[in-house]
């Protein structure tokens, strides 16, 4: 209920066979990875003139660890930057060409798209707002397009709220509150497009080496510094987009040609500031992944900007660049620009392959080898719980456990279980543990992981000892990783 009902769709239906959904979903987003990667060449080659630009920004999309983490990862989001590429491609053409049939095809896209996840939303927005200001179409044919766009693309996902409403009372399912300012939220979205170019500038292990060379206060200096400039980038965006707005220009047909600046453009900002304000009054992790669908159209906008950036200086139209620019000046800068997109792209490719590595030799999140060698685990696979599991990791028990449903030779603990977190601090605990007490019915476990290490604002100010000191908590299993406990009704 809390997530869009497509993913689960493709997992159910391609594991009708009997194939494993991790086997699904590794297969599923590898597909969209690799469409992605072929719309996006198709676009910039119908779009960007210089071959260069043409083939660095397909290896753009191919070799950045943001997109490969994403793909390897069993999640929808490989499938939703697919479908929001796919959709803003389709608009495009509508309001270049006007065609009906591609109308019907772009809300289509759209349609999957906000059944993939809710934010898919923030492309009806962005799409309604450039239909509206096509000046290609009379008013009528302009209403007649939102129309028929927005029931298409909206109707689909307006159904599945109806239902999560009449189950739950919420239209997309029951959700904890914000713990973040709204300031804080742009913060951490800045943030996170700034981990893009340089990933492990924000890594554990560049923390820790920070930390042991007194030298953390120089790290998040520079943190924050690629915050600033990504903001201060995206305050350029919004400008250039406004003034695009203005300056369209028309072909020889008197026709309004879309910028391909004003649509990418116009859904990043609109996404970007959808997905900063939902995260300050709803409970969602910090994870980079919320803002990769952006990061297509971003792209998009920074080498169509550059592309256009060339087309003027050769055809003249910028004299005072053409007049300080030599051709030996032209040379050094068009070879220095090589060598320092050559040298990222670089980068990036031997983080993959690290990365690559360590997934095949050591595992990955939560089929890393501390999780599967954990005793703990191994507890909770060889007996039946029934009932409910409060956890530090909730999400790693449901991740666990829906993979052993389709393990026939273990123990079926989802048959009557509902995994939940913890509270997270220390003065609601006692409270908390009477309350499970008078309130809910069945049995319920507390299942404590030592020494694991979780993200900033998702930490809990108790340890293990307090937990234990409880009363009216029985301990069930000690274990050499965790802690397994039963409320004493």
């Amino acid at each position: 209920m809390s997530w869009g009902p497509l993913w689960p769709a493709l997992l159910a239906f391609f594991s009708l066979p009997g194939f494993d959904p991790h086997d699904v979903a590794r297969f599923v987003n590898s597909g969209a990875f690799g469409l992605t990667i072929v719309i996006s060449g198709f676009w910039l080659r119908r779009h960007i003139e210089s071959r260069f630009l043409v083939v660095w920004a397909c290896l753009t999309v191919m070799v950045p660890v943001v997109l490969m983490n994403i793909a390897v990862t069993a999640l929808s989001d490989s499938v939703f930057v697919l479908l929001a590429a796919l959709s803003l491609i389709e608009i495009e053409k509508v309001l270049n060409e006007g065609k009906r049939s591609v109308l019907m095809r772009a809300a289509v896209w759209t349609a999957l798209a906000c059944l993939a996840r809710y934010v898919g939303v923030a492309v009806i927005f962005a799409a309604v707002l450039l239909l509206m200001l096509d000046r290609n179409a009379a008013p009528i044919e302009k209403a007649k397009r939102i129309a028929a766009y927005s029931f298409i693309a909206a109707a689909p996902l307006c159904v599945w709220m109806l239902r999560n409403v009449l189950l739950t009372g919420d239209p997309t399912g029951p959700r904890g509150s914000g713990f973040v300012s709204l300031m804080e939220s742009v913060r951490l979205t800045f943030e996170g497009i700034g981990r893009w170019v340089f990933p492990q500038l924000y890594s554990k292990l560049v923390t820790a080496w920070a930390e042991q060379a007194h030298l953390g206060s120089l790290l998040a200096a520079a943190q924050a510094s690629a915050a600033v400039v990504v903001g201060a980038a995206l305050a350029i965006l919004a400008a250039a987009v406004a003034i695009s707005f203005v300056r369209l220009h028309r072909d020889a047909d008197e026709r309004t040609t879309v910028n391909p600046l004003v649509l990418f453009g116009t859904f990043a900002l609109i996404y970007i500031v959808f997905v900063s304000v939902t995260k300050s009054f709803t409970l969602v992790d910090n994870g980079v992944r919320h803002y990769v669908p952006v990061y297509i159209p971003l792209l998009f906008v920074v080498v169509f900007g550059m592309d256009r950036m060339l087309k003027f200086w050769r055809d003249g139209r910028l004299p005072g660049l053409a007049a300080s620019l030599t051709f030996v000046r032209w040379r050094l800068l068009g070879t220095t620009m090589t060598v320092v997109l050559s040298l990222w792209l670089a980068y990036h490719a031997v983080l993959n392959v690290r990365d690559a590595h360590v997934r095949l030799t050591e595992g990955r999140g939560y089929h890393s080898r501390h999780w599967l060698d954990s005793e703990t685990i191994r507890y909770l696979d060889t007996h039946s719980f029934e009932g409910w599991i409060y956890s530090k990791s909730s999400y790693l028990l449901y991740w666990h456990f829906i993979g052993k449903r389709w393990d026939r030779s273990t123990v079926d603990v989802l048959s009557d279980l509902r995994l939940l977190s913890l509270p997270r601090r220390r003065q609601h605990l006692s409270r908390w543990v009477e309350e499970q007490r008078a309130a809910t019915s069945g049995r319920i476990y507390v299942v404590w992981f030592k020494n694991m290490a979780l993200s900033p604002g998702f930490e809990y100010n108790y340890d293990i000892h307090e937990i234990m000191s409880l009363p009216n908590l029985e301990l069930v299993a000690e274990l050499s990783d965790g802690v397994i406990l039963e409320v004493n009704k």
